[in-house]
């Protein structure tokens, strides 16, 4: 299987308080998505970890850590003056002891800063640069001026901007840059449908996927990487093989030497045939069951004894 990198955007690396784009940051940790987690475990689960990695573009990063300052200073200053108005109204009845332990903004971006190298190491992240050269802004600049994509047009005080894709540009043309030098395929996980406007996916063959279900779709189709690696997984739960073994009127105890999945054959969306050898006090069964992996349920469970 060739090498792949997945990259992730801003809104699939930030987790907020609510679904909302604009909801708030934790400012004392760094909290990613729950696609993040799932695809890094999906990685991880399959033993994949050699042939895909986990990029992060700078810029996010950059702007991630714009945003968790811009909240700090905002909350701080919001909390302050709540504090104040209610010493107003309750004066010397009301007494409120509190400390930011993070005192000032140059203690806390020392604070993340220290958070975002301790995420990069913990879940084995790479951070991929821009470009410094002159050619790259040479070329962003030229897209913002002529109105290229993935520059928009915004207004503001009636008057008109088209600057609004500055972190896009940047993003794609790290990626760009990274498949070239690499000359390796690309993924950019995103919620945002229009990357097109900006990337030839056909010609750069860069995938865009929203989250785990449409990564395990690309990869299986692009790569054949079967999902049916995540059956054999499930597999290895003790309550799945308990429930199997029960149907044949035995119990999973020590009676059982062999527990052997000798095929996965996919059956329709998210059913799976799976077929198993298994060895109970020395009489091999044949097994064959369905099993929802939407649903994480077998079911049809039938069988056959080799050695009676």
């Amino acid at each position: 299987m060739e090498h792949i990198a997945i990259f992730f955007d801003t809104n699939k690396l930030e987790s907020r308080f609510t679904d909302h784009k604009c909801g708030s940051l934790c400012v004392s940790d760094i909290k990613a998505t729950k696609d993040f987690y799932d695809i890094k475990k999906f990685i991880e689960d399959n033993r994949l970890c050699s042939s895909i990695e986990i990029c992060i573009p700078e810029i996010v990063i950059l702007e991630y850590k714009r945003h968790l300052l811009d909240i700090y200073t905002t909350h701080t200053k919001s909390f302050k003056d709540t504090i104040i108005e209610y010493q107003k109204v309750f004066g010397s009845i009301l007494k409120v002891d509190f400390e930011f332990v993070k005192r000032d903004i140059d203690e806390f971006k020392e604070h993340i800063d220290d958070l975002f190298s301790n995420f990069i190491t913990i879940n084995n992240c790479k951070v991929i640069e821009y470009d410094r050269s002159s050619t790259l802004f040479e070329r962003v600049v030229d897209k913002a001026i002529n109105k290229v994509a993935p520059f928009t047009s915004a207004r503001k005080d009636k008057k008109e901007y088209h600057d609004a894709g500055f972190k896009d540009a940047i993003i794609a043309e790290t990626i760009l840059k990274y498949r070239t030098d690499n000359g390796c395929p690309c993924i950019l996980i995103s919620e945002d449908n229009d990357w097109g406007r900006c990337l030839d996916l056909n010609k750069d063959h860069i995938f865009i996927c929203k989250n785990l279900e449409h990564l395990r779709d690309v990869l299986s189709k692009q790569w054949g990487i079967p999902k049916s690696n995540d059956v054999r997984l499930k597999f290895e739960d003790l309550y799945i093989r308990e429930t199997i073994i029960r149907e044949t009127g035995n119990q999973y105890d020590e009676s059982i030497s062999d527990f052997n999945i000798t095929g996965i054959t996919l059956k329709d969306k998210n059913i799976y045939v799976v077929r198993i050898n298994c060895n109970i006090n020395e009489t091999i069964y044949k097994i064959t069951c369905e099993y929802d992996y939407s649903l994480n349920e077998v079911l049809n469970v039938v069988y056959k004894i080799e050695n009676e």
